[in-house]
């Protein structure tokens, strides 16, 4: 308290009190203001005419100046509260010890603090110049939930293993004469039995170990593992394909980046890569498959996930649709032949383009591949 920064913010508090006191006592927006004229020889006639004006307003101007006076009213007990909080919080301060420029310096030690445990944390390294520790990719499927868990959830909610296999099938011409296929978070198997069911060689990783244990059940080749170390074991160019559908809405962006690199790396010339996700361009697959999933991490969008194969080097990118709902599901045309009269076909035609619109937007394909070829 030695710069008496102190005793000022009690001053400066006090003049505060005095003013709202006078504003509450001596202003009446209601109140009819005082009325003159500049001009010397007219004057008083103006004069005369404004005050006979304003008292024949003065029942309309007092309906809404009363609105403002309850305003002002408020506004000025607000303040009032206001500046009694912080006189109370000023007296506490002292009471605890803690005086003007005291109290600011303990802010300020206690906001240094929190830059320190940010910067500890991670936070703001990059400002700060300080390496900052390299995040794990998060597993591909079943985070930290348990494998019981997560294989309930596959049962429940991803559909019976008929079901996921009668979707998966188109995908398996595109493999067709390949060897060495990678099914990346291959789940329990369906597209790996598709793939040996055409002979096509193919082995599967997954991050779960009982999704990998059920496979192995099945006679299939698969392993528990981390989908990016599984393709980093691969030497350069030694797959024939790679295969992941449901997988990469799992991802962070740096993860996803990689994963699509490396699957390019793998890869021989005219390899295959295919990538299945939910199709964040349908809208109402985030009120039922995408939020449903405790692991997904984000949408991906279809553009963005066909850019990044081109930019890790594919060429013949192209995306595929998948998973319509089935028509009695979407919005229905108004049928022309039980219209009103006074509806003309034109409107009709409005009407219905605008369901089609919306059809596309709320009820298009709940999925989306990307395929692409290494040249």
């Amino acid at each position: 308290m030695s710069d008496g920064r102190g005793p000022e913010t009690y001053r400066r508090l006090q003049e505060a009190r005095a003013f709202l006191e006078d504003l509450r006592e001596g202003v009446d927006a209601a109140a009819p203001g005082p009325i003159s004229s500049h001009r010397p020889s007219a004057g008083a006639w103006i004069v005369r005419a404004k005050q006979a004006l304003q008292r024949a307003l003065l029942p309309v101007t007092r309906i809404q100046l009363s609105r403002q006076t309850s305003f002002n009213d408020r506004l000025v007990r607000l303040l009032g509260e206001l500046v009694g909080t912080t006189e109370e919080l000023l007296r506490k301060y002292e009471e605890a010890g803690v005086k003007g420029v005291e109290a600011e310096t303990a802010a300020n030690r206690l906001s240094r603090r929190i830059e320190g445990i940010e910067k500890s944390a991670g936070f703001g390294a990059a400002e700060a110049g300080i390496p900052v520790r390299a995040l794990q990719p998060p597993p591909a499927r079943g985070g930290d939930l348990s494998a019981d868990f997560y294989v309930a959830f596959e049962e429940r909610f991803r559909g019976s293993e008929e079901d996921v296999r009668r979707k998966l099938e188109a995908y398996v011409p595109l493999f067709e004469g390949l060897a060495n296929v990678l099914d990346a978070g291959c789940g329990r198997g369906e597209f790996l039995e598709l793939l040996k069911a055409r002979g096509i060689l193919a082995k599967g990783v997954d991050a779960s170990p009982a999704m990998a244990a059920r496979c192995r059940e099945k006679g299939l080749a698969a392993e528990q593992g981390d989908i990016m170390e599984a393709l980093q074991k691969e030497g350069a160019a030694s797959l024939g394909g790679v295969f992941s559908a449901q997988v990469v809405e799992h991802l962070s962006f740096p993860t996803l980046a990689s994963f699509v690199r490396e699957a390019h790396r793998a890869l021989g010339p005219g390899g295959v890569f295919v990538v299945e996700t939910v199709n964040p361009l349908c809208l109402t697959v985030f009120s039922g498959a995408f939020y449903l999933d405790p692991t997904h991490t984000k949408p991906v969008h279809p553009h963005l996930l066909a850019f990044l194969c081109e930019a890790a080097g594919f060429r013949e990118v192209r995306l595929a649709y998948a998973s319509p709902y089935a028509p009695e599901a979407k919005l229905q045309p108004v049928d022309r032949f039980h219209r009103l009269e006074k509806f003309s076909d034109a409107f009709l035609d409005v009407v219905n383009n605008n369901i089609e619109r919306l059809n596309e937007l709320l009820y298009g394909h709940q999925d989306y591949a990307v395929i692409a070829r290494k040249a």
